[in-house]
C-alpha cells in the first residue's frame, strides 16, 4: 500500500508535453562579420516531447528530446592576395609575383539534429505565464555545410566559380544554454518562445580560410499541449 501510494504521489506530479514549431537562426560569430556579409536563416521545423516533474505549483523541471533542423545562408565578401598560373600555347606558368583578388562566398548551412534541453521552469502565481531556463545538447544527425567561391583576380581574370563542401567540419555535440517563455493559450495549450545559444563552435575545426568561432544561435518558437498535471 505504501509503494502503491508513491507511486500515485509521483505520477500526480509529472506532466508530458507535445511540442511542435519553427528553429530561427544561424550559425554566428562574435568575432565580427566582414563588411558587406548579408544572409538569413532557412525556416526550419522541429517537434517532439518533453517530460516535466513538478516540485511544486510553481516550480518544475523538464527533460525535452526533440528533432531539429537549423539552417541558413549567406553571402560573405572575401579578399586577399595569390598567385596564379596562366597558360601560353598549352604551357602552364605561374606569374611571379602575388596579385589581389576579390570575391564572394555564397554558401548555406543546414543541419539536422536531435535536441536535448533540460528546463528549470518558474511560473507566476497563476500558472499562465512562465520562465524556463537551463543547458542543452544537441547531437548532429546529418550536417550541411557547401557553397560556392566565386573570385575574379586582380580585375584581369575571368570570374572563376569554385564549390566547396565542408559537411564533414561540423561538429558531432553542440552544447549550450537556453532561455525563454511559456504562456498559457487554452487550458493544455500553451505557447513558448525561446533561444538558444552554443557555447561551442558548430565546427570541430576552422575550415581553412575561415577565423572566428562559429556558433549555433538560433530562436525555438512553437506550440504545446500537456497530458498530466496541468
Amino acid at each position: 500500500m505504501v509503494l502503491l501510494g508513491s507511486s500515485w504521489g509521483f505520477s500526480q506530479n509529472v506532466s508530458i508535453q507535445i511540442e511542435g514549431g519553427v528553429f530561427l537562426g544561424s550559425p554566428y560569430t562574435l568575432d565580427g562579420v566582414p563588411e558587406g556579409s548579408t544572409g538569413g536563416p532557412l525556416v526550419g521545423p522541429h517537434g517532439g516531447l518533453s517530460f516535466s516533474y513538478h516540485f511544486t505549483e510553481r516550480i518544475s523541471a523538464r527533460l525535452g528530446m526533440f528533432y531539429a533542423k537549423k539552417g541558413s545562408e549567406y553571402l560573405v565578401p572575401i579578399s586577399g592576395r595569390t598567385r596564379v598560373e596562366r597558360s601560353i600555347f598549352g604551357l602552364n606558368f605561374e606569374i611571379p609575383f602575388d596579385l589581389g583578388y576579390e570575391g564572394t562566398a555564397d554558401g548555406e548551412y543546414n543541419n539536422e539534429y536531435i535536441d536535448l534541453p533540460l528546463s528549470f521552469v518558474f511560473r507566476n502565481r497563476k500558472g499562465n505565464l512562465a520562465l524556463t531556463a537551463g543547458p542543452y545538447a544537441a547531437y548532429l544527425l546529418k550536417g550541411f555545410h557547401k557553397g560556392t567561391v566565386t573570385v575574379r583576380v586582380a580585375n584581369l581574370f575571368n570570374v572563376n566559380d569554385e564549390p566547396f563542401d565542408q559537411s564533414e567540419l561540423i561538429r558531432s555535440w553542440d552544447y549550450g544554454v537556453h532561455l525563454g517563455t511559456e504562456f498559457r493559450i487554452l487550458d493544455r495549450f500553451y505557447g513558448y518562445a525561446s533561444g538558444m545559444f552554443a557555447l561551442v563552435s558548430v565546427f570541430s575545426e576552422n575550415p581553412e580560410g575561415l577565423e572566428g568561432t562559429y556558433r549555433n544561435i538560433f530562436m525555438r518558437v512553437g506550440l504545446a499541449y500537456r497530458i498530466g498535471k496541468n
